[in-house]
């Protein structure tokens, strides 16, 4: 529970500075150091206090749980010597998912137009604040794992640890869901080590997980904040009055909400339990006053990005054609039951055909029976049209897990045979449950509804591990690890979002392998007008981009080849062309053919046009560019 909580204060800490150092224009190296530095002297004052026993007299600090004491070295060795298999394929898979996420960078499209640019877009203005800009995912998307690339870029490079925190991510989930399996297990098996291990291998084997621990995306961090808020609900049945509790649910609400507002569906079902929990065992008063704390924090953690959004969209939550475009049209048991066969048969890939068109089948006639189209427009989103895969798709947005499903519902039916006995470990599934139930009612469904089902898929493997071990031998657990392990092995090699082995991949350059997966001809177009402008000395470049163009390898080029200047949006046609920018480009660099908009077309009378893009020359620059090809005889 120390890590939990340790974790917690770091993610907190670690968002209060950024927007400190954003508010006070501060927002680089020196900026972020120095309010780490005020940080670590706080803390370790706390720390001074609570070792002598003068913070916060009489109050219920401690964390007391009944729990084994596993934290020392030789637990830790009695942990590999009862589970060698699955710790060995554990750390295996998770190191070296880590060494793909560290030495190759991202082929994620969204990473590519929004999740990385706006990381730049902050460093290079030293502030949070809102910019001007043709895709506003930059701006009104939850921003704490951003605002962890961001320090790492300031720290360590642009590019080479922007992969990071989902990976740290997944090995935080592999920590805290062995301690929420060994919280619902039985006291009789809470000594099991295996349990956990196999726990620990179930999460590090899921497909979503695998493929999503490599990209800059914010589902594995969403899902680890929603691991810290589980293992602290299931802490407060047993110390129900605990300070530290209280305040670290707090925190782990607020920080998945930050990150992403899709926790709300997951959250909502545990608040509710936590509700129920605190005003049948707690005075109402204090029931009251506890949960208004919690809610306190989760309040004071989203205000300062809330408040941009509100400045600039009226809401909070930001754009509201985005907010539509991904709402049902209309809410009823039809399209919910639609909804949640459709995003059942994302998960239907097992890698054997027979197998896979035998559950696409029945699927497809219990569709049937909702009445509602396979391509609702109600409840679809608008981009791709909806249809059963028989044969097995990985990328990075896509990845079924439909053994892992399997032992669900294994653990469901095992359950359901004692509930009585067996009603922690049910009522938690059933919880989590209606978290992904939620998003089916609530969201469109889309092909990339497999990453939003990772927190709930994740969640819920503490539960098999806390069902089915007990009941299974060695030897059963661990061929189900082995299937496993294979499987996942089959998802890492067939991911083709990261062809890692393949030599042709490995060669290329970083920004080249960015785009090698969805727009490999981008490439060299991007290297060819990065490198006009810089001859013709463009010190200040415009971007005129559509809602879904790739804007990160552009800077890395721009950034690669010296540029000393700004990058910024230019005739931005949403709410955000609002906001003024300091400086006029010397060029733009637009995906849209034909002149600038009025008035920008005649302060940029000039162009020129490279494959998918054309340069727009300011009037200076026309004129540098003429008296070089004079001067060179084109």
């Amino acid at each position: 529970m120390a890590f939990v909580l340790a974790c917690l204060g770091w993610g907190t800490a670690l968002a209060g500075i950024t927007e400190l150092a954003g508010w006070w224009r501060r927002l680089n190296l020196s900026g972020v150091l120095t309010l780490w530095l005020c940080v670590d002297v706080v803390v370790w004052g706390c720390a001074l206090r609570l070792s002598r026993g003068t913070f916060g007299r009489g109050t219920p600090w401690r964390v007391r749980l009944h729990l084994p004491d596993k934290t020392d070295w030789r637990a830790l060795l009695h942990l590999f010597r009862e589970s060698p298999m699955q710790l060995s394929l554990v750390v295996g898979f998770a190191l070296f998912l880590g060494g793909v996420a560290l030495l190759t960078p991202t082929t994620n499209w969204d990473s590519l137009t929004y999740h990385l640019p706006r990381v730049l877009h902050w460093i290079q203005q030293q502030s949070l604040a809102h910019y001007p800009t043709s895709l506003e995912s930059q701006l009104q998307m939850a921003p704490w794992a951003a605002y962890v690339q961001l320090q790492l870029c300031l720290i360590g490079g642009l590019d080479q640890m922007v992969n990071l925190p989902q990976w740290f991510a997944m090995g935080g989930c592999l920590i805290v869901g062995t301690l929420i399996t060994r919280q619902l297990l039985g006291p009789a098996d809470q000594a099991s080590c295996r349990i956990e291990a196999w726990a620990a291998l179930l999460l590090v084997t899921l497909p979503t997980g695998i493929v999503e621990s490599l990209t800059p995306q914010t589902d594995y961090v969403t899902a680890f904040w929603l691991f810290c808020w589980v293992s602290l609900i299931l802490a407060l049945r047993q110390d129900r009055r605990n300070a530290w509790c209280w305040l670290g649910a707090g925190c782990a609400l607020g920080l998945g909400l930050l990150t992403k507002v899709t926790t709300i569906f997951y959250a909502a079902p545990l608040f509710a339990a936590l509700a129920v929990l605190a005003f049948r065992s707690l005075p109402p008063l204090t029931a009251v006053r506890n949960l208004c704390a919690l809610g306190a924090v989760v309040g004071l953690l989203n205000a300062p990005h809330a408040l941009r959004n509100y400045q600039l969209y009226g809401s909070p939550a930001g754009s509201s054609f985005y907010q539509e475009s991904a709402r049902n049209r209309s809410v009823s048991p039809g399209s919910a039951a639609s909804n949640v066969i459709r995003n059942l048969a994302l998960h239907t890939g097992t890698g054997v055909r027979i197998l896979t068109t035998g559950l696409n089948r029945a699927l497809n006639r219990l569709h049937v029976l909702t009445g509602r189209d396979l391509n609702d427009p109600e409840a679809s989103f608008g981009l791709g049209r909806f249809e059963f895969y028989d044969r097995l798709v990985i990328f990075d947005s896509y990845a079924g897990s439909p053994y892992h499903l399997a032992l669900v519902a294994c653990a469901l039916g095992v359950c359901l045979r004692r509930p009585r006995a067996r009603w922690l470990p049910l009522l938690y599934a059933g919880l989590v449950l209606g978290g992904l139930l939620l998003i089916c009612v609530v969201l469109r469904w889309q092909h990339w509804n497999c990453r939003l089902h990772l927190p709930g898929l994740a969640l819920l493997m503490p539960f098999v591990a806390a069902a089915l071990g007990p009941r299974l031998r060695p030897w059963g657990a661990g061929l189900i690890s082995l299937g496993l392990a294979v499987f996942a092995g089959v998802v890492v090699a067939n991911n083709i979002s990261r062809p890692v082995f393949n030599p042709a991949f490995r060669k290329m350059p970083r920004v080249q392998q960015m785009l090698a997966v969805h727009a490999p001809q981008l490439h060299a177009e991007m290297v060819q007008v990065v490198q006009e402008v810089s001859r013709h000395g463009g010190r200040n470049v415009g971007l005129k981009l559509g809602i879904d163009d790739p804007e990160y390898p552009l800077w890395l080029l721009f950034l690669g080849h010296g540029l000393s200047g700004r990058i910024d949006h230019v005739a931005v046609q949403n709410a955000s062309g609002r906001i003024p920018i300091p400086v006029q480009p010397d060029v733009v660099v637009s995906v849209f053919e034909g002149p600038l908009p009025a008035p920008l077309n005649d302060r940029y009378p000039a162009s020129t046009a490279i494959g998918s893009y054309t340069l727009h020359w300011s009037t200076d620059l026309s004129e540098r560019r003429l008296n070089l090809k004079r001067d060179t005889g084109e």
